[in-house]
């Protein structure tokens, strides 16, 4: 991102993130098909080896042309689209490997593996970037890519927490054990309509072969939706804060190449220090204790915080502080929401849960990234930072309802 914003300017960020989100959509739509026919072990092997390549080759491009707006650009989408498969896969195998876990805290010691990657990154880029080069950093990272496809070549075939059996009912136990809990809910709550779903669902799965797959029930289909409008709102959301604090950046520190890599790699540094710190000692606790409601509504109200403090303070200092605290909720976001997020999908039956993390993360949301950025490179230069602000304040209101609703059916689902 450094890279980008000291060679190419903010004048193009609205264009490249269209092209990075379209981009996405399309790869996230591959993947769609493939996980429904590919385990999810091999298709991070041969996605890893793509990027591998792709890395590598980019690197030499570089070294030809250090200020080539399209090499430059393209190293910006491969890493969006890094992002998007590492998202979609990492909750796949985790969601596959921890769906039977009582507790929260397998998600968030496996999310632990991001903010390690971000200080080691921010420490390697606060005293080694300039010395190393950009074209070498492109070159290490095609390794990485391939490290990462030996290592998940090297993952067993199934999940060690559940027995074949357990994997052999997999596809319908979520919805029985969903149809039951619903109607003990809904009958002690004498709530008619969730009665006459659960009790419909219970009557048509119970005469059910024990390997039939099941349809989801309709509350589990509204779950889905939920998460869906939770998603799109939460990426556009994030997507134009995102463009503000780029922004915010790049004006304050007058695009220069050394600054902005040095405040980059202290951010990241930073908020991945105490991402760690939390996701080790207490995220999982609070999941535990508070349930995925809690941190599911917590974050857009965190960020409702900063959007009058984004008005009030207008100076390219002010703006700066205020997109840098924002950004830093990530901390929140990454520690408690996200593995909240993630563990939600597991009241889903497996086939349903990989298509619906795919659908979500990898299409809606990609998508939503493609519309923001549309929308930022039509009008980012006829509308003020002050009206951005407003807009994403007002996308939060819905955003906290659908995060309400979809806490509603799960804690319905599990109890908690």
């Amino acid at each position: 991102m450094s890279l980008y914003l000291a060679r190419v300017g903010t004048s193009a960020l609205p264009l490249v993130l269209v092209a990075s989100a379209v981009v996405v959509v399309v790869v996230s739509s591959l993947t769609y098909v493939l996980i429904n026919w590919v385990a999810p072990r091999r298709c991070i092997v041969a996605t890893w080896a793509l990027l591998a390549s792709a890395s590598a080759f980019l690197s030499l491009q570089l070294a030809e042309s250090h200020h080539s707006a399209i090499i430059l650009g393209l190293i910006y989408v491969l890493a969006e689209v890094r992002g998007c498969v590492n998202t979609v896969f990492l909750t796949t195998v985790t969601t596959d490997w921890f769906r039977n876990s009582d507790s929260k805290r397998p998600y968030t010691l496996v999310a632990a593996g991001a903010p390690i990657a971000g200080i080691v990154a921010g420490l390697f880029l606060t005293w080694g970037a300039i010395s190393v080069g950009n074209v070498r950093i492109l070159q290490i990272i095609s390794l990485l890519d391939v490290a990462v496809a030996v290592l998940a070549w090297s993952l067993p075939k199934h999940s060690l927490m559940s027995s074949a059996a357990t994997s052999n009912s997999d596809d319908d136990g979520s919805e029985l054990a969903f149809a039951h809990v619903t109607a003990k809910a809904s009958n002690d709550a004498a709530t008619p309509e969730l009665t006459h779903i659960a009790h419909h669902d219970s009557e048509s799965v119970t005469d059910v072969h024990p390997v039939t797959r099941v349809a989801p029930s309709k509350l589990l289909l509204q779950f889905r939706s939920y998460i869906v409008v939770l998603m799109v709102l939460k990426t556009a959301v994030l997507t134009l804060i995102g463009y503000q604090w780029k922004v915010a950046i790049s004006d304050y520190w007058h695009e220069d190449e050394a600054d902005l890599i040095a405040y980059f790699a202290a951010y990241y540094a930073t908020v991945d220090t105490l991402i760690l710190s939390s996701q080790i000692f207490f995220a999982g606790r609070l999941l535990d204790r508070f349930g995925v409601g809690m941190a599911l509504r917590g974050y857009p109200l965190l960020l409702a915080s900063m959007a009058l403090a984004a008005i009030v303070f207008d100076s390219a200092l002010g703006l700066m502080v205020v997109f840098t605290l924002a950004r830093a909720f990530d901390v929140f976001r990454r520690s408690l929401h996200d593995p909240a997020l993630a563990s939600a999908f597991t009241i889903l039956s497996k086939r349903f849960r990989r298509q619906s993390i795919v659908m979500i993360k990898g299409i809606a949301k990609p998508i939503a990234e493609v519309v923001t950025a549309l929308a930022l490179f039509v009008y980012a230069s006829q509308i003020t930072s002050d009206e951005i602000t407003v807009i994403w304040w007002v996308l939060l209101i819905p955003w906290i309802l659908a995060a309400t609703a979809a806490s509603k059916i799960h804690h319905l689902s599990n109890g908690h």
